[in-house]
């Protein structure tokens, strides 16, 4: 396999990355880049080293992520934003890519980051009871 990847595997993967929380059908992205299905799947599995699918899956879990890091939203409405209409589909998915559910993975993150300055003049004992 040579360095430069195929410009119409770059198509796909620019589609791909500005729609990836959209459904995602492959005749579609085969035909925009006129080729049949099969060697579209061929072809980008053997440049990228996944198949659409999996790449797509990546990218919404990999935003999934961040947006459990980054934002209050809750866990549906997260999956939802990713692409993923099903929440139990969405947990389970998670877990196996995570190690750990969404909620463990939000509130494990945030445990493992430098705690907060207490305020000036705080009695931390009053403050935890």
């Amino acid at each position: 396999m040579g360095n430069a990847i195929d410009p119409r595997v770059k198509t796909v993967l620019a589609l791909l990355d500005s729609g990836w929380n959209e459904p995602v059908k492959l005749p579609d992205l085969a035909d925009r880049v006129g080729l049949g299905q099969s060697r579209l799947e061929h072809l980008f599995k053997e440049q990228i080293g996944c198949c659409v699918r999996e790449y797509v899956a990546r990218l919404r879990f990999e935003n999934a992520a961040l947006l459990l890091l980054g934002t209050h939203l809750t866990v549906k409405e997260i999956s939802t934003l990713v692409g993923i209409s099903d929440r139990c589909n969405f947990n389970h998915s998670f877990k196996r890519r995570f190690g750990m559910s969404p909620r463990r993975y939000r509130s494990r993150q945030f445990s493992e980051r430098a705690p907060l300055p207490a305020r000036e003049g705080a009695d931390l004992q009053s403050v935890a009871s």
